[in-house]
C-alpha cells in the first residue's frame, strides 16, 4: 500500500517552489529533442529540460520538498524518454520528454536497490545499469532485475558516473577508487586511468569514442581521453572551479556543469572555451545528458 501511494504521489507531483521555473504551456512540445539538455538538481529536487541554447523549456520531474528524495543522474531510454534514478525511497523513474512531469512513472522499484543510488545508463543491448553505492545492478529493458552472469557486480568503490559507450560497453568512474574505467557489456574491465590523487565526480562518452572525466579536488580538471583505451589524452580543461557533471553534445562539444558557479561551460573537442550557460536549474547538479 505504501508503494502504491508513493506512485500516485510522484505522478501527481506539482510545481516545486524552489525552482523558480514555470512549465511550458500545453501544445509547445516537439517530437525532435536532439541537442536538448536534461539536468537534475539536488537542491531543487528536480529534473528539467533546456533547449540547445540553455533556455528553460519544461520540468520533467519535481520531487516533494518535504522528503529527502533526490534525483541523481539522468539516463537516456530512447529519443523521447529518459530515466532518472532517485535516492531516498530508491527507485528509477521513466519520463516522456513531450509531456514532462505529468508522465513521470515509477519504472523500477526493487528491494535490492537499497544503497546510495547514483546514476544509470541504458546499454546498446537495451539493458539498464544502475549505480548502488559500490555495486552495479542490472535490469532488462522492461525493468526486471537480472541476477545471472554475476550481477550485481562491485566494480569501483563509491561509484559516481556511468554512461554507455557507443561502440559497446560502458565507462564508470568513482570518488572512492579515484579512477575512470571502461568495461564491456558483461562488466569485464578493459582499461583504467586516474589523475593525481583526485576523485572523479562524473564521466561521459562521446559518439566518436572519446571519454571525458571530471576530476575534482585541489586542482580541478576535466580530462578528455581519445578513446575507450584511456591510453591517450586528447586535452585538459581547467576553466571550471567545481566540475560536477558532464555531457557530450551531438557535435562533439562537451558540457561541464559547475556546481559552485551554477554555470554550464561548453568546450570544443580541443578543450577551447565556447560559451557559458546560466540557469537556476543548474543549482547543485547531480546529472546531465544531451539528447543525441
Amino acid at each position: 500500500m505504501f508503494f502504491l501511494s508513493l506512485i500516485f504521489m510522484i505522478v501527481g507531483c506539482g510545481l516545486h517552489p524552489k525552482t523558480g521555473l514555470v512549465t511550458s504551456p500545453p501544445g509547445t512540445s516537439t517530437s525532435n529533442f536532439s541537442n536538448h539538455i536534461i539536468i537534475s538538481s539536488a537542491i531543487n529536487q528536480s529534473v528539467v529540460m533546456l533547449d540547445p541554447n540553455g533556455n528553460f523549456l519544461r520540468e520533467l520531474l519535481v520531487l516533494d520538498g518535504e522528503t529527502t528524495d533526490t534525483p541523481y543522474g539522468v539516463g537516456i531510454y530512447d529519443s523521447t524518454h529518459i530515466l532518472v534514478p532517485v535516492d531516498g525511497v530508491d527507485r528509477v523513474m521513466k519520463i516522456n520528454l513531450e509531456t514532462g512531469k505529468s508522465s513521470a512513472e515509477v519504472f523500477i522499484l526493487n528491494s535490492n536497490l537499497s544503497g546510495n543510488i547514483r546514476n544509470l545508463t541504458r546499454l546498446s543491448s537495451g539493458d539498464i545499469l544502475v549505480i548502488e553505492t559500490s555495486a552495479i545492478e542490472r535490469f532488462n529493458a522492461n525493468g526486471s532485475r537480472i541476477a545471472a552472469g554475476g550481477w550485481p557486480k562491485t566494480l569501483l568503490t563509491t561509484s559516481t558516473g556511468l554512461e554507455k559507450i557507443s561502440s559497446g560497453g560502458f565507462v564508470l568512474c568513482a570518488t572512492g577508487t579515484k579512477a575512470v574505467r571502461t568495461y564491456d557489456d558483461n562488466g569485464t574491465q578493459l582499461a583504467t586511468a586516474s589523475y593525481s590523487t583526485l576523485g572523479i565526480n562524473d564521466c561521459a562518452s562521446a559518439s566518436d569514442g572519446r571519454i571525458a572525466a571530471a576530476y575534482n579536488g585541489t586542482g580541478d580538471i576535466v580530462r578528455i581521453y581519445t578513446d575507450a583505451t584511456l591510453s591517450a589524452t586528447s586535452c585538459d580543461y581547467a576553466g571550471s572551479a567545481d566540475p560536477d557533471v558532464l555531457a557530450f553534445r551531438p557535435n562533439g562539444n562537451l558540457l561541464i556543469a559547475d556546481g559552485t558557479a551554477n554555470i554550464i561551460y561548453e568546450i570544443d573537442s580541443n578543450c577551447n572555451y565556447v560559451q557559458s550557460i546560466s540557469s537556476p536549474a543548474i543549482a547543485t547538479p547531480t546529472g546531465m545528458r544531451v539528447i543525441q
